[in-house]
C-alpha cells in the first residue's frame, strides 16, 4: 500500500504546482495589464465603450435692445483626413486608399470647386501626404487616428454651409467609388465658436478664447455662468462599425442676455469716433451714449489705434479711471451753485490770466479779453482761474474745503455703479489729501488729481439732463431662456436728487451757453437743428515728472431743452502724436456734433408720430357705393366727408328702387355692387378682389329675367 500512497502524493504534488504556476502567471498578467499596457487597452476600450460622455449645452447669445443677436455660438468645421479613424483592419485601411488614389481628380477637381480659394493642387498635395503617413503608420504599427487638416485657408475651418456642400460631395463620392454610405478617412471636427455679428461693442461684450473655450472679457465674462448653460452627460457604445450614443442626463443650454446697446446708435457713435481718430492722429478714446430717462446704455465705443490700425484693446468707458479736466469744472460750479455761495450774476477777477495757488502756478488760455467773467462765462470760458478762485474763496478759504469734497461725493461722481462686475472705481481727493495742502481741493475743482471714469463722468452729466435725478447706468436689460424672461434688470435710481431744481437749471443754461454763443469753447458741438448743452475738457497728462499726452474731452446732452440722450466722448493722444486739434473743444465736441446730429435723425425717421403735422392725416381709398355707410365709418374716424356726396355713392333709397335698366356698379365694393345688382334681379359672378374696375353688361342695358353679368374686380 505504501508505493500508491506515494504515487497519489506525486499526482497531486504535480496538479498543486500547475494550479500555482498556473495562478502566478494569472496574476503576473493581470498586473502587466494593470500597468505596463494598462494605456493601450484604455485606448482598445474607448474604441467601444465610452461612459459619462460630456454633452456640451449651447452657449447662449447676447442681444441687442431690439433682441437682435449680437454675439452667438455658430458652429465652424475642420476639413481633415484621418488615417485610421475608420478602418477596422490594414487591409481595409490599403483598400480604401487604393480607391482615392485611382480617384484623385475627382476629389480634388470637386472639392475645388466648393472652396475656390484652394487649388485643386494644394488639395492634390495634401491628401497625397495623408496617405503616405498613413500607409507609414501601418508600417509602424501606430493604432491611433493621427490626420491631416485639408483646408488651410483663413481660420482653416469651413463654414457651416460650405461644411454641408463638401459633406454632400464625399457622401456621392463613397457611394460611387466604394459603394458605402460610412465616412471614408475625410472627415470634419466641429469646433464651436463664439461670433460678434456686427463687430461693434467688442471689448463690451467681451471676447473669447478659442484654445482653452473660455471667455476673457466683458459680458461674455461677467455673465459666463449665465451664458454657458449645465453640461449633460451620455454614454457610447460601438455597434459594428459606428457608434450608438445614450444620453443619460440632457444639457441645459445657456440663457440670452439682452442688452441695452442699439445696433444703429452704436454704429454711429463707432464711425464718428473713428472718423476724428483717424484724421487727428490720436491713440485711443471712447464714447458713451446714454438714454436720458432710464441711464440705459445705448453705445458704448472703445478703440486703440497701433500703428495706423485700430486694435482690441482696454475697456476705457468702464476700466479706466482718467483725470478729467475742465470737464469736471461743471460739478464743482453746481456745488457751488447749490450751496448758494454763487449765483450766475456773481462775477470774479480772472486777470492776470496766469498766477500762484498756494505755490503752484494755473492760468487761462481763453477768455483773455473779458478780466471780470459770471459764473456762465466762467464755464463758457472754461476758465481755471475763475473756477480756482470761486473754490479758494467759498470753500478753502472757509475752511469748508471737506464740505466741498462731501458735495460732490452726494453728486454721485465717485459712486460705484455696479455696470458690469470688475469695472473699476471712481475716486476724488481723499481728507487726508485736503487737509495736507489746500491746493489739492482746487487742482480737483478743474479735474486734476483725481480718478474718474469715462462712465461716472457721463452718469453724472445724465443727471444734470434729467432734472437732477441720477439714473444708474444699465447695461443688461434682461436674462432670457427660449425668448422669455428669467430675471429682469429694471432701472434704478442711484440718487434721487443730485442738486436742487433750481441749481440744475442754473448749470444746464450755463452748458447750453458753452455750446451755443460765440466765443464758447464748445462751439464745435453746436447743431442748427436742436439745442445742444456740453462742456470741454483738456487735461495734459505727466508720468514721472514728464509731459506724456492729453486726454481731449467733451460731455453733453441732447436735445437740451428735452433731453432725450447724453453722451460723452474721451480721447487721449500721447505726446509727439501731431494733430491740429489739442483741445477737448476742436476734438470731442465734433464727434458729438456728429453723434446727436444722427442719433436724432434717426430717431424721427424711425418713428411715424414725430414726422407727421397736423395735416398729414393718411385717409385710404374709399370705394364707391353706399353713402350712409361710408359717412359712418369716416364719423367714427372723426374725418369730414363732405366730398363724399356725389353720384357716385348710393343712397338707401338707391338699394330699393328696381329699374329696367342695367345699374352701374363700376367703382363699387364686392357687397355693395352685389347688393345694387340683387335688388334689381340680376345675379352676378365675382371674378378677382377688390374694388369692380368692369362690368360685363353695359350700365344702361335693359335687363332681363335671369341675367347673369360678370363683374371684375381688382
Amino acid at each position: 500500500m505504501r508505493p500508491e500512497t506515494d504515487t497519489m502524493t506525486r499526482r497531486y504534488t504535480s496538479i498543486i504546482v500547475v494550479v500555482v504556476l498556473l495562478a502566478v502567471l494569472i496574476i503576473l498578467r493581470a498586473l502587466g495589464i494593470m500597468t505596463f499596457q494598462r494605456h493601450g487597452w484604455q485606448v482598445v476600450a474607448s474604441r467601444f465603450e465610452a461612459d459619462s460622455v460630456i454633452v456640451h449645452p449651447q452657449r447662449g447669445s447676447i442681444l441687442s435692445d431690439e433682441g437682435r443677436v449680437l454675439i452667438s455660438s455658430t458652429p465652424e468645421y475642420q476639413f481633415v483626413f484621418k488615417y485610421r479613424e475608420f478602418t477596422r483592419d490594414r487591409d481595409e485601411q490599403r483598400q480604401r486608399d487604393s480607391i482615392i488614389r485611382a480617384n484623385l481628380a475627382v476629389y480634388t477637381e470637386g472639392l475645388h470647386r466648393i472652396i475656390p480659394e484652394q487649388p485643386a493642387a494644394e488639395f492634390r498635395t495634401l491628401i497625397e501626404s495623408a496617405l503616405r503617413k498613413g500607409h507609414q503608420s501601418i508600417e509602424s504599427g501606430k493604432r491611433t487616428g493621427l490626420y491631416t487638416n485639408l483646408y488651410t485657408h483663413g481660420t482653416k475651418r469651413l463654414t457651416y454651409n460650405r461644411y454641408k456642400e463638401v459633406k454632400t460631395f464625399l457622401d456621392s463620392c463613397n457611394k460611387e467609388f466604394m459603394h458605402t454610405d460610412a465616412p471614408r478617412g475625410f472627415t470634419f471636427d466641429e469646433v464651436m465658436i463664439r461670433k460678434n455679428a456686427y463687430g461693434l461693442a467688442t471689448r463690451t461684450l467681451g471676447m473669447w478664447d478659442e484654445t482653452d473655450g473660455h471667455a476673457r472679457n466683458g459680458i461674455e465674462l461677467a455673465y459666463d455662468s449665465v451664458l454657458r448653460g449645465i453640461p449633460g452627460f451620455s454614454h457610447r457604445r460601438k455597434v459594428m462599425n459606428t457608434y450608438a450614443e445614450y444620453v443619460d442626463v440632457a444639457p441645459q443650454n445657456g440663457c440670452d442676455i439682452l442688452t441695452t446697446l442699439n445696433v444703429r446708435i452704436q454704429d454711429i457713435a463707432n464711425k464718428a469716433l473713428r472718423d476724428q481718430m483717424e484724421e487727428q492722429n490720436a491713440d485711443y478714446g471712447t464714447a458713451i451714449v446714454m438714454e436720458t430717462s432710464t441711464g440705459d446704455i445705448k453705445a458704448i465705443v472703445n478703440l486703440t489705434r497701433q500703428d495706423g490700425q485700430f486694435v482690441i484693446g482696454n475697456n476705457i468707458a468702464l476700466n479706466q479711471g482718467i483725470e478729467t479736466g475742465s470737464i469736471f469744472k461743471t460739478a464743482s460750479i453746481l456745488a457751488a451753485l447749490d450751496d448758494h455761495e454763487v449765483t450766475l450774476q456773481d462775477s470774479v477777477n480772472t486777470a492776470p490770466f496766469s498766477r500762484y495757488f498756494y505755490g503752484f502756478p494755473i492760468s487761462d488760455d481763453a477768455g483773455k479779453k473779458y478780466g471780470w467773467k459770471t459764473i456762465p462765462r466762467i464755464l463758457k470760458y472754461s476758465s481755471n482761474v475763475g473756477t480756482m478762485i470761486v473754490i479758494d474763496e467759498h470753500y478753502v478759504k472757509k475752511g469748508k474745503a471737506e464740505a466741498f469734497l462731501k458735495k460732490l461725493n452726494s453728486m454721485g461722481i465717485d459712486a460705484d455703479h455696479h455696470v458690469i462686475p470688475g469695472a473699476a472705481k471712481s475716486k476724488l481727493k481723499t481728507k487726508e489729501q485736503l487737509k495736507n495742502w489746500k491746493g489739492e481741493a482746487l487742482w480737483m475743482a478743474v479735474g486734476y488729481g483725481i480718478s474718474v471714469t469715462p462712465m461716472n463722468m457721463v452718469t453724472f452729466y445724465n443727471a444734470i439732463a434729467n432734472g437732477g435725478k441720477m439714473m444708474r447706468p444699465r447695461l443688461i436689460k434682461e436674462i432670457q431662456r427660449d425668448g422669455h424672461a428669467v430675471e429682469r434688470f429694471d432701472s434704478e435710481v442711484a440718487f434721487e436728487q443730485i442738486a436742487s431744481p433750481e441749481a440744475i437749471a442754473d448749470i444746464t443754461q450755463c452748458l447750453i451757453g458753452v455750446v451755443n454763443s460765440e466765443g464758447g469753447t464748445g462751439v464745435r458741438a453746436h447743431s442748427d437743428r436742436f439745442l445742444i448743452a456740453g462742456k470741454t475738457g483738456t487735461a495734459k497728462i505727466n508720468e514721472h515728472g514728464q509731459y506724456a499726452g492729453r486726454w481731449l474731452n467733451f460731455c453733453g446732452f441732447f436735445p437740451a431743452d428735452k433731453p432725450e440722450y447724453t453722451c460723452g466722448v474721451f480721447v487721449y493722444r500721447k505726446a509727439g502724436h501731431v494733430g491740429t486739434a489739442n483741445g477737448g473743444g476742436t476734438m470731442s465736441a465734433p464727434v458729438l456734433h456728429e453723434i446727436a446730429e444722427r442719433v436724432m435723425a434717426y430717431r424721427k425717421t424711425t418713428e411715424m408720430a414725430d414726422i407727421k403735422d397736423s395735416t398729414a392725416i393718411f385717409v385710404p381709398d374709399v370705394k364707391t357705393g353706399n353713402s350712409l355707410a361710408v359717412e359712418e365709418v369716416l364719423d367714427e374716424l372723426h374725418i369730414k366727408a363732405d366730398s363724399l356726396r356725389g353720384k357716385q355713392f348710393l343712397s338707401s333709397a338707391d338699394y330699393k328702387i328696381e329699374t329696367d335698366q342695367v345699374p352701374n356698379v363700376v367703382g363699387m365694393g364686392a357687397r355693395d355692387a352685389l347688393f345694387a345688382l340683387e335688388s334689381c334681379g340680376i345675379k352676378a359672378h365675382l371674378n378677382g378682389i377688390g374694388k369692380v374696375h368692369r362690368q360685363s353688361v353695359t350700365a344702361g342695358t335693359a335687363k332681363r329675367k335671369g341675367m347673369m353679368i360678370e363683374l371684375y374686380l381688382k
